[in-house]
């Protein structure tokens, strides 16, 4: 049994998301993106944003696939923290990076077309929004290698097919 067209897309999606954000805000963080790489960075926080609020909404309007075979108890409340910790780090990456976008000096469109609302600078805000926006990255990393990791023991060392319930 698989989830659904649309929930295994959006899981893809973002985890292709995932992967280009972190890369993009690794590099803005400590080297230095040209200010349209870092427009961009932040406009795909809001694509990431509305992919994460739609899985979320999904869990709770549709029934969960059965894993099969059926996952020990640790590994099954290991993969509830792991999901738990993604979603988390992915919403509070997300906000944290819009609030403190919105309190900055940056010019605020999404992906140069949607103007965001004039919000007076507040930089010192923007700064210490800005500092949970790297603890909610660091976080998303430990969770996102943990979520790959369990695919590859799934794959490569059970062979079994829990993976595809999502592929």
């Amino acid at each position: 049994m698989k989830y659904d067209f649309w929930i295994r897309q959006a899981h893809k999606t973002l985890g292709f998301f995932i992967i280009m954000q972190f890369s993009f805000g690794m590099v803005a963080y400590y080297i230095s993106l040209p200010g349209w790489l870092v427009d961009l960075h932040r406009s795909f926080g809001y694509v990431a944003l509305i992919l994460v609020i739609f899985l979320i909404v999904v869990r709770f309007i549709k029934p969960n696939v059965p894993y099969n075979p059926p996952l020990s108890i640790l590994n099954y409340i290991l993969a509830k923290i792991v999901h738990f910790g993604l979603y988390i780090s992915v919403l509070g990456m997300s906000l944290t990076g819009i609030v403190a976008s919105i309190f900055s000096a940056h010019e605020r469109k999404i992906f140069y077309l949607i103007p965001l609302p004039q919000i007076p600078n507040h930089v010192e805000l923007s700064k210490y929004i800005f500092s949970f926006h790297s603890f909610f990255a660091y976080m998303l990393a430990i969770c996102f290698t943990l979520h790959l990791l369990a695919v590859v023991y799934h794959k490569v060392i059970l062979r079994n097919s829990i993976l595809s319930r999502m592929w």
